[in-house]
């Protein structure tokens, strides 16, 4: 997709494409797969004078497991596209959940076209709220040089500073215990009125550990929330710790009302959300212990 308006930069490496966007400034932005672009040129918002092409660049676009520091972890190249990763096989069979956000993306068209990054930066994206429960990591150049953070804190900072995605790296093994369901006017096609994803592992004795909730839609990035995370770890799954966790959601999710749904509606719906997840645990800890 071409911007009439804009003038158009093909850097060959990564170095030379963090070079543009440190000449430019703010007039420059990086284009991967090119569906937000797309989205703002459809509301009438004038794309930058700069944008800068990332699609010819190989080493964005790998997927790969890789080990470092004694750590396994799944490397996605911010170029690669959505659809890719959808049906890519370790995905598949090591983080289905990644495999359900991607999948209730725009339209397969958008799934095609968009990438991982992309998602990223876009900032309300449903893959990225899974990523955020698997604990991911992203890899990223800015003004101090390459870095590694919990993708939690990159995109808190690249609000404030510019930087570029290189990858997200997701530890493997992913936790045994995941969930994620989206709340739109349609399953597909349709922007995410609610998402919430959450992730955990058992302790021997059958109790929780490294929870992670996360959610978002609308107007909402993604965040996790982590007095309801607290709430539940090291406990076992009672009721009385499920409504508990459910309670702190009503309190702790803060979103805001547009055209689509009310702020009310989406904390209700997140607690009610949250508290069927939470029984799939518990029956699936019940099956557990049953063939032990």
């Amino acid at each position: 997709m071409a911007a009439a308006n804009s003038t158009i930069l093909n850097p060959k490496t990564i170095e030379e494409a963090w070079q543009m966007k440190e000449k430019y400034g703010p007039s420059a932005a990086f284009m991967m797969g090119g569906t937000t672009f797309q989205l703002q040129r459809e509301k009438g918002i004038p794309l930058p004078p700069y944008i800068i092409m990332l699609q010819a660049l190989q080493e964005l676009q790998t997927l790969q497991r890789q080990a470092a520091d004694g750590e396994d972890f799944l490397s996605i190249g911010a170029n690669v596209p959505l659809r890719y990763c959808m049906d890519h096989p370790i995905i598949k069979a090591h983080i289905p959940m990644l495999c359900s956000a991607i999948g209730v993306v725009g339209s397969p068209a958008i799934r095609n076209q968009g990438t991982i990054g992309g998602n990223i930066g876009y900032r309300k994206g449903d893959a990225a709220a899974s990523l955020l429960a698997l604990d991911a990591r992203a890899r990223f150049i800015d003004e101090d040089g390459e870095q590694v953070l919990p993708l939690e804190q990159y995109m808190e900072q690249e609000q404030k500073k510019a930087a570029m995605l290189l990858a997200v790296q997701i530890p493997l093994p992913a936790p045994v215990l995941d969930f994620f369901e989206k709340v739109g006017s349609r399953e597909t096609f349709s922007p995410s009125i609610l998402t919430v994803a959450a992730s955990a592992d058992w302790t021997r004795t059958g109790r929780l550990k490294r929870v992670r909730i996360v959610i978002g839609g609308g107007d909402y990035p993604p965040e996790r929330m982590p007095a309801a995370e607290a709430c539940l770890e090291n406990q076992t799954l009672t009721n009385g710790a499920a409504a508990k966790a459910c309670e702190i959601i009503l309190e702790e999710y803060t979103p805001v009302s547009d055209v689509f749904a009310g702020a009310g509606y989406r904390r209700m719906a997140a607690g009610m959300i949250l508290e069927s997840a939470l029984e799939a645990w518990k029956e699936e800890e019940m099956s557990r212990a049953a063939e032990k």
